[in-house]
């Protein structure tokens, strides 16, 4: 199966479990983890991420344009790891104005949502059970 089918693929089971998982990292490599709860294929080899990501998350995206989204359905143990690059982040919506009672409990809360376009990079399997997270370019098979 190609890459532009698994990434198909890997959408619609974001879509039916409702979320995924995005693993970024800073410039200095220290990672974090965020949800999102839309997935969308943009074309053969590009996706879209939306949610209301932290400002950790939107800092390291500009610091460092390298992720992984996991889609996995753990009662199915089936999934998809995808690697890809941060084409550009489009911010979709912003709380004007919000002022929580508790200001200081949400000071880091998100106020941004953003759309995240990805060029997809590699599409690897993704389980609880032992898998193989390594695509070859040109499998030799016997």
């Amino acid at each position: 199966m190609n890459d532009a089918a698994r990434i198909s693929e890997a959408v619609e089971l974001g879509r039916r479990i409702g979320f995924v998982l995005l693993a970024t990292a800073d410039a200095s490599g220290s990672p974090n983890l965020a949800a999102a709860g839309a997935i969308e294929k943009i074309s053969e080899n590009m996706l879209s991420v939306s949610s209301w990501f932290c400002p950790h998350t939107a800092s390291n995206l500009q610091n460092n344009p390298r992720l992984s989204i996991t889609v996995w359905d753990s009662a199915a143990d089936e999934g998809y790891q995808i690697l890809g690059t941060v084409e550009q982040v489009i911010e979709t919506a912003v709380i004007d104005g919000y002022v929580p009672e508790d200001a200081q409990s949400t000071r880091h809360q998100a106020q941004t949502q953003r759309e995240i376009r990805v060029r997809v990079e590699k599409v690897l399997s993704f389980s609880r059970a032992p898998y193989c997270d390594v695509i070859e370019e040109n499998p030799d098979i016997s």
